[in-house]
């Protein structure tokens, strides 16, 4: 499971920021075609050939979290557990360096993610 967290974040060669899905060339199960606009090849060196979603969403980082806290429940090996950690600080630091915007790749915000500068959801204040 955090093996498959790591490629999320890891693909996009960003720190802090999450591939909405990825595709490892090794897998023959999930093609991706190479003029598809929608993926993103990975920059990242570790993940030479892999492509990404670059479309992030609050709801995938909801549940990117919720993984990770699955994970600091259920492993207590310390080496995991920092690991989680520095994980959930590099996506926290994203969100603060940015406004609490998610901003991808290219350098934008996206429509999934509206920014409400006191809360992480869609409630506006009346």
């Amino acid at each position: 499971m955090l093996a498959g967290l790591k490629d999320l974040t890891g693909v996009t060669g960003v720190r802090g920021l999450y591939g909405r899905s990825l595709s490892d060339p090794a897998v023959a199960y999930n093609p991706v075609a190479a003029d598809d606009p929608g993926w993103t090849a990975s920059p990242a060196p570790n993940y030479a050939g892999w492509r990404f979603r670059n479309d992030v969403s609050k709801d995938g980082y909801a549940g990117l979290m919720f993984g990770y806290a699955v994970a600091l429940e259920h492993f207590d090996q310390a080496d995991l557990v920092a690991e989680v950690k520095d994980r959930v600080r590099e996506v926290a630091d994203h969100l603060m360096a940015h406004g609490l915007q998610i901003v991808d790749t290219k350098r934008q915000s996206h429509e999934h993610w509206p920014a409400v500068p006191l809360a992480m959801d869609d409630c506006r204040a009346s």
